[in-house]
């Protein structure tokens, strides 16, 4: 799952914690876009997929893992995947 979100930020250009906690309603596949409701600056903004994003969108879709009831695309404890604590 961390590859996922790691993935799709760098191929996107988007902040881990804007892919950690998107939900399905948020990604158009076939539209190829993202809608980030919650940004930085407080302002939605629409992303456009790449084609490597879109595939990874789809892999994460489909994992066996992943609960259906779930809105967020990443699960995990609480709502939607929180980056792990760094030690101290």
């Amino acid at each position: 799952m961390y590859v996922w979100i790691g993935r799709i930020a760098v191929f996107n250009g988007m902040r881990l914690s804007e892919v950690a906690t998107l939900r399905i309603r948020q990604v158009d596949i076939e539209r190829r876009v993202v809608r980030l409701e919650w940004t930085k600056n407080f302002s939605a903004r629409t992303v456009p997929l790449t084609a490597e994003a879109r595939c990874v969108f789809s892999e994460a879709l489909a994992n066996p893992v992943r609960p259906a009831e779930s809105e967020f695309w990443f699960f995990g404890e609480g709502q939607g995947w929180h980056p792990p604590a760094l030690p101290i």
